[in-house]
């Protein structure tokens, strides 16, 4: 019943979809608009690492509305998802890693930047690709493993205030984790 529904969702959705080479237009147009506005802004940006800020940003405007504007669904398309989605997140953290600074570098910091960066992972990656976690076994098995290593990484910087903030905040927030991540139906 429920795959039927969503087969009736597709075909009722592809009449009002643009074909897909002006999907690939309009997401361009996009794209130099963004470059064109980075470079009209870029010399308000006074930080000392202003080229990484805007590669991020510019990275930040390639990745987040490809799925938006790009409706065609194919495995070209979920390729090129997942690709933008490694594209943005291995910057970001080499970014994070580069621009802490050790004295930030101490276990309750790193355990806190664990679980943002796969906070940030994770739905990023729902958000690129969100037919890709299924319900099923396996999808349910790979939300309880990341869930397991949010509770880890949060629990290690939640010890410092004691145990009882770890049974009771990690928990808490253990589960909001893994109520966010697990696979749904599409709407």
């Amino acid at each position: 019943m429920a795959e039927e529904e969503i087969d009736i969702t597709d075909r009722l959705e592809e009449a009002y979809r643009l074909r897909f080479p002006a999907q690939i237009m309009i997401y361009l147009i996009f794209l130099l608009l963004v470059a064109f506005a980075l470079l009209l802004y870029s010399p308000k940006i006074t930080v000392d690492y202003r080229r990484e800020v805007l590669f991020l940003i510019f990275l930040f405007a390639l990745t987040l509305p490809f799925p938006i504007i790009i409706k065609e669904r194919n495995s070209l398309t979920y390729a090129t998802a997942n690709g933008l989605f490694f594209a943005l997140l291995l910057p970001v953290v080499g970014f994070i890693l580069l621009h802490l600074g050790e004295s930030a570098l101490n276990r309750p910091t790193i355990g806190l930047l664990v679980a943002s960066v796969e906070i940030f992972a994770v739905e990023t990656y729902q958000h690129m690709s969100p037919l890709q976690l299924r319900r099923d076994p396996t999808g349910y098995i790979i939300s309880v493993i990341l869930a397991v290593i949010f509770f880890a990484s949060i629990s290690v910087f939640l010890i410092e205030l004691g145990w009882t903030w770890v049974v009771f905040l990690g928990s808490g927030l253990t589960l909001l984790f893994l109520y966010a991540i697990l696979p749904e139906m599409p709407i």
